[in-house]
């Protein structure tokens, strides 16, 4: 856990870099800029590409804002500031990823561009998107999961949001009951057990996205088919993974809702990806080009 990247102070000017708020920039740049770049080797126009997705990138922001408001009603009436503040926290991935793809549907459409090759060439800038706020989330000490004994566990300091939520209430999984119930003379001796390092997971599995995006396209896959197979894969991984890690305090949501949410995605996905297999290719969209603008052709990348 290393929360803050960058603090000093030189001659009355002082510099700040928390870890998720960096790290979270960083993967909004990334994304965006290697999904202008796939995007370019897919023979698309990369300035178009590249407005089209900063808009996307938009409204996913906004969208993820909202989703996390909906899903956390509590702490959003309490302080209804959170919904507009300029703050790093406070969005939830799935509705950002959601909203941005109801948005590049309608964009694409509008700015006549292929929006299934579209798709194949933001699932890479997601991919390492999401791997890289991972990454943030794994050094703020956020997104943390359950105790568990197994040899990869982490341990994250005293002070850090594991460590705080152990101590006030304990595991059952693992045991002991808390810092209540050690007051009360009724659990074991207090201990910081390592925890699953469900950041970690996931930023493994986004990665793995991206390879199977890169694999299926190499290979001149159906236009779509790379997108809805990563989706496909990441989506069955984040609800698994979800089994692993700790439900965070502030959540309303009731217990069924995202496990529902999941299988209904998963439920669209799988029957996008079997019909787009099945179509002919009767136009332009359902074939990969011969040559990208740099004068590769696709199976090269």
């Amino acid at each position: 856990m290393h929360p803050t990247l960058v603090d000093i102070e030189i001659g009355g000017w002082a510099l700040h870099l928390s870890a998720y708020s960096t790290m979270l920039v960083l993967a909004g740049i990334v994304g965006l800029t290697a999904t202008t770049l796939v995007a370019g080797r897919l023979g698309l126009p990369r300035r178009r590409v590249f407005a089209l997705f900063a808009a996307v990138l938009t409204a996913g922001v906004v969208g993820a804002r909202l989703f996390h408001a909906a899903t956390n009603l509590q702490l959003y009436a309490a302080e209804p500031a959170r919904l507009w503040s300029t703050g790093a926290t406070g969005f939830a991935l799935y509705g950002g990823l959601v909203t941005g793809a109801l948005t590049g549907v309608v964009l694409a459409r509008g700015m006549r561009l292929p929006a299934w090759r579209l798709a194949d060439a933001a699932a890479v800038g997601m991919g390492l998107g999401i791997a890289i706020n991972r990454v943030g989330c794994f050094l703020q000490g956020c997104c943390y999961g359950h105790p568990t004994e197994l040899p990869w566990g982490v341990v994250f300091p005293p002070g850090s949001p594991a460590w705080a939520r152990q101590m006030m209430e304990g595991d059952p999984g693992v045991g002991g009951d808390g810092l209540l119930a050690n007051l009360l003379g009724r659990g074991a001796a207090l201990t910081n057990h390592p925890v699953q390092p469900t950041q970690l997971y996931e930023l493994l599995a986004a990665l793995g996205a991206v390879g199977l995006v890169v694999f299926l396209l190499r290979r001149n896959a159906r236009a779509g088919a790379p997108f809805l197979a990563a989706a496909l894969w990441f989506t069955a991984f984040r609800m698994a993974n979800a089994q692993l890690r700790w439900t965070p305090t502030t959540l309303t949501a009731p217990a069924w809702f995202y496990p529902a949410f999941y299988l209904a995605l998963l439920a669209l996905f799988a029957g996008l990806l079997v019909w787009r297999l099945s179509r002919a290719p009767v136009c332009r969209e359902e074939q990969a080009p011969s040559a990208t603008t740099a004068g590769r052709p696709i199976a090269s990348m």
